[in-house]
């Protein structure tokens, strides 16, 4: 299974958006989008739940845990 840098990534492809895309629509930083898909760090709780809720998927699912969308 994925761990969660490529789950971000992968999601971000699969709409097409551009790092600065997704940080404009989700209002994070994009050097912060960056450095979770490079894996250099993780986001904070409330940067997290921002991102399931974008992507309309599972916390298991973003974090790698499970192949299943919901």
């Amino acid at each position: 299974m994925k761990n969660f840098n490529e789950r971000l990534k992968e999601l971000r492809i699969k709409k097409e958006l551009s790092l600065l895309e997704l940080a404009k629509a989700t209002n994070i930083s994009q050097n912060s989008l960056a450095r979770w898909e490079d894996g250099e760090a993780v986001p904070r709780a409330k940067n997290f739940v921002v991102l399931v809720k974008f992507f309309c998927v599972s916390a298991d699912y973003l974090l790698g845990r499970t192949d299943d969308y919901s």
